[in-house]
């Protein structure tokens, strides 16, 4: 799916059919900050799945970086970063990984994994807060 389009001979990029705010996602691109809490004692099992499901997600189409963290503090608490293209490719990615694998991890987490997406706050794309 082609989201920008040359125009003309001067290779000018413009939306097809896009709203402002989705072009400035394709190319700002979105976060997704995930975090995770392993039950006590099994840090090291969860950042072993973790990174096993990340060199799968790496290779995923708009997938731009992954990274994984462990806290300083504590040790299992983690969290993946990860930057893409658009929230429909972090999804589509998600989709992939079998639902096997992912019972299997259930029995690592001490609470539900969470996760948000994010877009850069940009002076000169974000959009105006009133009162702000």
């Amino acid at each position: 799916m082609s989201r920008l389009r040359a125009s003309g001979s001067s290779g000018n990029l413009r939306s097809s059919s896009l709203t402002h705010f989705q072009s400035v996602e394709f190319l700002m691109g979105i976060t997704r900050i995930n975090q995770f809490e392993a039950k006590s004692g099994r840090g090291g099992e969860l950042r072993e799945f973790l990174q096993s499901v990340i060199s799968v997600i790496r290779g995923s189409a708009g997938c731009r970086s992954v990274e994984l963290l462990a806290a300083i503090e504590h040790p299992d608490r983690l969290a993946i970063i990860e930057v893409w293209d658009s929230v429909e490719d972090h999804q589509a990615a998600a989709r992939v990984i079998p639902p096997a694998k992912l019972q299997e991890a259930m029995a690592l987490f001490a609470e539900p994994p969470s996760g948000t997406y994010f877009r850069s706050v940009d002076q000169k794309t974000a959009p105006a807060v009133a009162g702000a």
